[in-house]
Parts: C-alpha cells; structure tokens; sequence
C-alpha cells in the first residue's frame, strides 16, 4: 500500500529550469477486525471505606491478541492490603471514604486512561470500558460483592496474520451533474450523494481460528463438542449485515502498537470472503474484502472511517 505520493518542484535559478522530485513511501500494514470485549462496572456509595480491599478483573488485548491481565484494587483512606494476584497487574482506584458512586466512576474512568479502552462514565455511577483492540479474552473471574459487573459485548476476532499481498483501501464518491438547465449540457458543478470504502487483500496461515473469523459476517459455525465446521447456509440470509460487523484497524508495519497517528479505520465493516487458492507450489490463502458502514456513535464527519489516533475520545457524536 502506497502511504503517500506528493510532488515537490524545485526550480533552478540560474538556468530557470524546474525539476520534480517524488516522495514515495512504501507501506506495509497489520490487520485486526473484529469487536472489542466491552461491560460496565456499576458502582455503589462507599461507607467509611467500606469498599476498600474489594478488587474486580480487567483484562486487555493488544494489536497481536498479547493480553495483560489487570484487577482494580478499590483503596480508600486507609490503604487497601494488595492481594498480590499471581500473573496479574494491580490497577489501584485510589478514593476517599464515603465517596459516592459518581466520583467513584470519575476515578475509575481517570484510571483507565493509563490502558488500552475506551471509557465511558454514564453519569449515573457506572461506567462503559471497550478495549480499544479486537478478540476475546479470559474470563474476567474476579468480580468485586459490593459493585455490578455485566458484559454488554463480549470479544470477538483480532489480528489476522500475515497477508499474501498489498492490503488495497477504495475509495468510491458518487455525485450528481448540476446543469445550467433542464434542456442543456453545460455543467456548473457537482452535487455529493454518497461514498463507500472497503479494504481488500489475501491473508496466509488460514487456521481454522481465522476461517471462523472472516466468514462470520457472512458464514457461521458449528461445534459440535470439539468438532468444529465453518461454512456458508441459509442462517444469515436477508439479515442486515450491520449485525455482524466489526471495527477493522489497518496498522504501519514501521511504527510501534503505541503510535496509531497513521492507522487507517472503518468503524464497521464486515469480511467477506471471496476466494480460497489450493496450490502445491504455493501458499494457501484466503482471499477477503471488508466493506464499510456508517457508525451511530461517532461524529457525522468521520462516521465511516478514516486515517489516524481511532482512539480519541472526540471522535464521538
């Protein structure tokens, strides 16, 4: 994928020539589609630290699927005793006795701005937290007595591996001719309708994880205690396919997980696949498109998708 193309003229004085010079940037990308795993944590009022000690689990995946086991230690004037969980990170939500669930959902929300999620406070006491990237993960077993925990979406797909070939982005703008009359040809102008996006390309190490992954919009699965088939049937016809769209992130190869500022977006967007190769001199892959759909959550201006930091919190509607 050819990241950016732009022509500097440089024009010599003394022979009053110009030349250009063309600044082309070849770019390679990783792929992750799919939902993050997102619940909401309801708080309570404390009562002279009556939450302190509580702890819930908080576990976050990153680009490659890598997942960090957090738990939330609630620690009010007194300090809470660390239970020192095993293969777990402490994430300590420090808080003031008798804080009421409000301000407690401030701090919690204040705290998950040092991890990868999104963050909600709903300003009723609880609050909203996505991880930013795709794909399922551990149960979250450790719940806190005194506070609620639901699950609203649980994860699904994450990285795709290695692809075969370029991912190719599309671009399509559709316009109405303006005339200067009903009767003539001269155009005045154009008229913006609409615009859709999609990525293409052909991903290697088709594992069965990641058949499930790519039919999943279109396709489904069954297990039959342990037994797995993936396929296409009848399950999903004339079914709106909004309903099993997922978040695809297109990411530098060059830049590190942390610096998103060239990410490449579609809010959602669903596979498609549309060829798998069987060849003895090469390697099987699996031949799949993504197309795009509006998304109600974020802004009218960037509600398709789009290049850049998709973890902003102004992004939103």
């Amino acid at each position: 994928m050819i990241n950016a193309f732009n022509k500097a003229k440089e024009k010599n004085m003394s022979t009053g020539t110009t030349s250009s010079r063309a600044n082309v940037e070849l770019e390679a990308a990783f792929a992750n589609w799919g939902l993050g795993q997102c619940r909401k944590t309801s708080f309570v009022d404390d009562t002279t630290g009556s939450l302190t000690d509580e702890y819930f689990d908080l576990n976050v995946v990153d680009f490659e699927g890598v997942e960090t086991k957090y738990y939330v230690l609630l620690s009010g004037t007194t300090p809470a005793v660390d239970p020192l969980i095993s293969g777990k990170t402490k994430l300590e939500l420090v808080y003031t006795d008798d804080d009421t669930k409000e301000e407690l959902a401030v701090l919690y929300k204040a705290l998950l701005a040092t991890v990868g999620v999104f963050a909600k406070n709903n300003l009723d006491g609880s609050v909203q937290v996505e991880n930013w990237y795709n794909g399922s993960v551990t149960l979250e077993g450790a719940v806190s007595p005194s506070l609620t925990h639901l699950v609203l979406q649980e994860g699904l797909g994450g990285y795709l591996g290695a692809t075969s070939e370029a991912l190719s982005v599309s671009f399509n703008t559709e316009t109405v001719v303006l005339k200067g009359n009903q009767f003539g040809a001269i155009k005045i102008g154009e008229s913006f309708v609409g615009s859709d996006m999609s990525v293409a390309s052909s991903f290697l190490e088709v594992d069965p994880a990641l058949k499930q992954t790519l039919f999943s919009g279109i396709g489904d699965t069954i297990d039959n205690a342990g037994n797995v088939f993936t396929g296409f049937g009848e399950s999903k016809l004339f079914k709106n396919l909004d309903d099993f769209s997922g978040r695809l992130i297109l990411h530098p190869i060059r830049l590190p997980n942390t610096d998103r500022s060239e990410d490449f977006c579609l809010w959602r967007s669903v596979p498609k696949p549309e060829e798998i190769g069987y060849d003895g001199e090469n390697a099987r892959s699996m031949k799949c498109s993504f197309s795009a759909f509006l998304s109600s959550v974020k802004d009218k201006k960037i509600n398709l998708g789009g290049f850049g930091d998709w973890t902003e919190e102004g992004l939103n509607a």
